[in-house]
């Protein structure tokens, strides 16, 4: 969603009053810490961001699905959890075509495919 809105050159805000919800569930919303109560919030939220329709779709798919954590060792290495940090971030923003240049940088998991 931040995507969409930073698009628009939209605050957080201004895209809460559109959807009628609070700045601050709409921040979590963004950050991963909550996801849409209802799908007629998150209708509010698609119609407020001016989605194309495929974008739309995109949207409601991703937001049905659920939201996975990753558990890290307690060891991780500072290094280790900047480039993690790092990869994320791009995985976040990356089109479909960077996405297949991500997945060919790693061998197939055992049951893939």
């Amino acid at each position: 969603m931040r995507s969409y809105r930073k698009r628009l050159k939209w605050s957080q805000k201004a895209v809460a009053e559109a959807s009628g919800c609070s700045e601050t569930y709409l921040s979590r919303i963004e950050n991963g810490l909550a996801r849409p109560r209802n799908k007629e919030l998150l209708e509010r939220f698609v119609d407020a961001l001016q989605l194309k329709p495929a974008e739309r779709r995109g949207l409601l798919n991703a937001a049905s699905q659920s939201q996975r954590v990753i558990r890290l060792k307690a060891n991780l290495t500072p290094r280790a959890f900047t480039l993690i940090h790092r990869l994320v971030g791009i995985i976040e923003t990356a089109t479909d075509d960077g996405l297949s240049h991500i997945e060919d940088l790693f061998p197939e998991e055992p049951g893939e495919n």
